[in-house]
């Protein structure tokens, strides 16, 4: 999480101004990956009760740090200007390839 933190912070600079890119990035993060993992559990044959204690629990548990590092507002220090812009060829790609993820992987593999 420190090192997060102190990434986060060379890209977007320190100060309470950062505090709502902070929880920007850090917390859609966060919610992105547990929602795949969600969608992912939701193919699982055994059904929702090994989504709801497997991919969710352990997505969004091992992924709590996130929350710390969008709360980690260093006191001193300046913003910076750093934009990404939305690239939707990736965006679309990602979808995509979690969704291939999901079908492959979702269902378990039976050998």
């Amino acid at each position: 999480m420190r090192k997060g933190i102190a990434t986060l912070t060379e890209m977007i600079g320190g100060g309470a101004a950062t505090q709502g890119a902070r929880r920007r990035i850090a917390h859609g993060y966060y919610l992105a990956v547990g929602a795949a993992a969600a969608f992912v559990g939701l193919f699982n044959p055994v059904g929702i009760v090994i989504m709801l204690t497997s991919a969710i629990a352990s997505s969004f548990g091992g992924l709590a740090g996130m929350i710390s590092i969008g709360f980690a507002v260093p006191e001193t220090g300046t913003p910076r200007g750093f934009v990404i812009g939305r690239l939707w060829g990736v965006i679309a790609a990602g979808l995509i390839v979690t969704g291939v993820f999901a079908a492959v992987l979702g269902p378990t593999l039976r050998w």
